[in-house]
């Protein structure tokens, strides 16, 4: 017995015990290195920045919104999901390169496989425990990840053992364990590494272009050609041998894999057609806006116009002092017909975007309306002729 669990021997007892063992062993192992991974993480400066990127990917990918609280294991998760496929996939590099003979080959895919089953076990077990138990189960493991997991685990918990007792010999079984797990553990890792940079920085955007770029083609090869390609040929064995159960549950293993390959395949070229005509916008100098801004808290801006402002002389403009991507900080005064400009109490609020030109005027564009556009000048700025 103890010869045939080293061996992974193709009987039905043997693949039941180690694939509980190997169940038992990632729950621990993953657990403790995820828990020491986001530690690690939690401390670096694109730490937040990333679980955002990571939170709007999900939801793009699948339709499921989660918060930042819940992302962040996901994320640590995901890591860890991305390790776990890799090092299936190294199990299997002697086998598929034929540095192995027959039945050490066999036997290391079908170490492979069982240990994608362990996983897989381990991983529906504690996902679903979390949505039963956990006061934010619901939003830890929402509907739409329970059914994308549950779509890409079909086929390893359904398949794997019985392909493991009668096919354990096929080459072509040996290269599907081989793609699903290597392969799409590599894909993972760069992409999980890819939501780490930040892309307004330009050597770090010129990652994010090649490494899309190279994901979508790395992606596309082994989730739809070779995939496609070793289950036609698998799919063709079973009819050769007229095994009419492994037809049924080839096809649809196979088909329900499809839609979570499907997935990966539009998510990387959304990623490509995102990022590969992204380009950086040159950074404004705020310090003469700022200026503009404590002058104005002190209502000692004076006021030109050019043409006719559509509004009331108690229209209130908000000016915003803009960041690269956000606004950070807006000013609120009334804006008079006259040249003085005094601060006073108004109700009706309009927004604006203020940017100041060199030559100290600060030219506002109104953003709710149609388009109007006036020139605000700090005292001492020369100053044109009122309309």
């Amino acid at each position: 017995m103890f010869f045939d669990v080293v061996s992974i021997a193709p009987k039905l007892y043997v693949q039941i015990i180690v694939a509980i063992i190997t169940a038992g062993i990632w729950k621990i192992v993953l657990t403790y290195l995820e828990q020491k991974f986001l530690s690690y993480i939690c401390e670096k400066p694109w730490f937040k920045a990333t679980i955002k990127r990571d939170m709007k990917r999900v939801k793009e990918a699948i339709g499921v919104h989660v918060d930042f609280d819940s992302q962040k294991y996901n994320f640590a998760n995901f890591t860890m999901v991305a390790v776990q496929h890799s090092i299936g996939g190294l199990i299997c590099i002697p086998a598929v390169m034929g540095i192995t003979g027959n039945g050490l080959g066999s036997c290391l895919v079908r170490l492979s496989a069982l240990s994608e089953v362990g996983w897989e076990v381990a991983d529906t077990i504690t996902r679903v425990y979390v949505r039963v138990t956990h006061p934010k189960g619901r939003m830890l493991q929402p509907d739409g990840v329970l059914l994308f997991f549950g779509f890409h685990h079909v086929m390893g918990m359904s398949m794997v053992i019985p392909m493991n007792l009668y096919y354990s010999h096929n080459f072509s079984y040996w290269m599907l364990v081989f793609v699903m797990q290597g392969v799409s553990g590599i894909a993972l890792m760069m992409a999980q590494y890819t939501q780490t940079l930040d892309v307004s920085k330009p050597d770090e955007l010129l990652q994010m272009q090649v490494l899309s770029i190279v994901m979508g083609i790395f992606i596309s090869y082994c989730r739809v050609y070779l995939f496609l390609t070793y289950c036609w040929k698998l799919l063709v064995s079973f009819y050769m041998d007229s095994t009419v159960t492994f037809i049924i549950g080839g096809i649809f293993s196979s088909v329900l894999m499809s839609v979570v390959n499907l997935i990966f395949v539009v998510d990387a070229y959304r990623r490509i057609m995102k990022f590969i005509t992204f380009s950086l916008k040159p950074k404004k100098d705020l310090s003469q806006l700022r200026r503009a801004s404590r002058l104005m808290a002190h209502g000692l801006i004076t006021s030109r116009t050019s043409g006719h402002l559509p509004f009331s002389p108690k229209t209130t403009l908000v000016f915003a002092e803009k960041s690269e991507r956000y606004i950070s900080k807006t000013i609120s005064f009334p804006l008079e017909k006259t040249r003085g400009v005094r601060l006073s109490r108004s109700t009706r609020r309009r927004s604006y975007i203020a940017t100041m030109h060199p030559d100290q005027t600060l030219t506002t564009e109104k953003i709710i309306e149609e388009k109007t556009e006036f020139v605000v000048t700090a005292p001492g700025a020369k100053d044109d002729k009122t309309d």
